[in-house]
């Protein structure tokens, strides 16, 4: 067991078997001995990207919130005024008068203390000593209020259209959480630009299981020609913005293949793109979801990856890529976007490529120069994979939220924390707020 972790630490995600950054972030807690008592907000019985046995422990651990059903929230709402007295109308009123960002927003804020209830009673007598929640929404909303109800503070990660679209009750929460983790420099800038107090924000990177990850033995001038891309099939990832780039190459004469690994919605259309640019012999569009057990051969046998990510139409944008840091530790050349946290992880010309979001020429030179000189695609490779596994290892992250855990339990959960894990030395993230988003999300305040 971590030496200060006395209490349990509740942990509250959406739906924690689908995501894999959680997934890997909870492992490492519980493999390091920290007490987590996990709850996903919605149930999923299969992990959608492990098929192996390294989610043995987390998965026997989970329970689900979802599906409600009638009588155990209307059971819960009954005894809860009694077993939690004050505290529970304090939290329905907060709930009810609480800073939002609109009426839809109050309504959904309002709905999760019947969720919030039914965990606050089950956790009563689980010695919970501080909550913590992945998503600044849904779950996050669950656990302030069941922090409320049961005397404990609360802290949160955001990642990403939890924070640029899907916001509820942001502000309140940026208010009451005890501390919230960023997981880049422009989350710590984002934070601080709607109001939060500096001395409640942490820097802590999603971590990587580095036994899963390290550069390939293979030399980068014997491997194919090969730029690999992949993730959901969605508009903030680039994808499409990758298969331009890719018909600028062939335009230009330069010989490649692109493979474009995962599923999503936006398959059909992208299939069309290549289709219409007369890609079909360049581009390939797997179509299949990626294992993560499957992901280091896969990255073995690209010579460059690529992750063009962009904000989309509703504003969502990646908070900082997972598979971006695999790539990286894997030891493959890479190229991305100046966007939210990527610059904490590629650092431009030292770590791999950043070319601006949307510039689809400056993507297409990246590529070409990562492709023709082998010695600044090996520099690249070589800086990169150092880079990250210094600072996005999952064991620093695991060290830094169980010391946060620690203290955060131990002492009173008003007061904000005296340990602040920082940013990697040196990243400098371009932060480009949006202004129109945080009017909104301050009017009704």
């Amino acid at each position: 067991m971590v030496k200060g972790v006395g209490t349990k630490i509740g942990y509250i995600g959406v739906d924690v078997l689908n995501n894999a950054t959680i997934c890997n972030e909870a492992t490492g807690l519980l493999d390091a001995g920290v007490l987590l008592d996990v709850v996903t907000v919605y149930r999923h019985d299969k992990a959608t990207y492990y098929q192996d046995d390294s989610l043995a422990s987390l998965r026997s651990t989970i329970w689900s919130i979802y599906p409600l059903g009638i009588f155990r929230p209307l059971w819960a709402l009954f005894f809860a005024p009694w077993v939690f007295g004050i505290r529970f109308w304090t939290m329905l009123t907060k709930a009810i008068f609480g800073p939002v960002e609109g009426w839809k927003q109050r309504a959904r804020i309002i709905y999760q203390v019947l969720p919030s209830v039914v965990l606050a009673l089950r956790w009563r007598h689980k010695n919970i000593g501080h909550i913590h929640a992945h998503w600044a929404h849904t779950a996050t909303s669950i656990a302030m209020h069941t922090a409320e109800l049961l005397g404990v503070g609360f802290s949160f990660t955001g990642h990403a259209n939890d924070l640029f679209v899907h916001r509820v009750g942001l502000i309140a929460k940026i208010r009451r959480a005890r501390f919230i983790v960023c997981i880049s420099e422009y989350h710590r800038r984002f934070y601080l630009d709607l109001g939060a107090d500096a001395a409640r924000l942490v820097v802590v990177y999603c971590g990587i299981d580095l036994a899963r990850f390290a550069p390939g033995s293979g030399d980068l001038t014997r491997k194919t020609r090969r730029v690999l891309s992949v993730g959901r099939l969605v508009e903030k990832k680039g994808f499409a913005d990758l298969i331009e780039a890719c018909g600028l190459l062939r335009d230009r004469g330069v010989e490649l293949n692109c493979v474009i690994a995962g599923s999503g919605p936006d398959l059909g259309r992208l299939r069309q793109q290549v289709t219409e640019l007369g890609l079909e012999n360049v581009v390939r569009l797997t179509g299949e979801t990626v294992l993560q057990e499957g992901l280091p051969a896969l990255l073995d046998s690209a010579r460059v990856f690529a992750l063009a990510c962009v904000q989309d139409r509703d504003g969502d944008m990646d908070g900082l890529p997972q598979v971006l840091i695999e790539s990286l530790l894997q030891g493959v050349p890479s190229v991305s976007t100046r966007l939210v946290g990527i610059p904490d992880l590629i650092r431009d010309d030292e770590t791999g490529f950043l070319v601006t979001p949307g510039d689809t020429s400056a993507l297409a030179d990246a590529i070409e120069i990562l492709l023709d000189d082998d010695e600044l695609a090996a520099r690249l490779a070589a800086a990169g994979a150092e880079w990250s596994r210094e600072h996005f290892g999952r064991d620093v992250a695991v060290r830094r939220m169980a010391t946060l855990f620690a203290e955060a339990s131990a002492t009173d959960g008003r007061s904000p924390l005296t340990y602040h894990p920082t940013a990697a030395p040196g990243a400098e993230a371009e932060y480009a707020p949006n202004r129109q988003a945080n009017r909104l999300v301050t009017a009704s305040i």
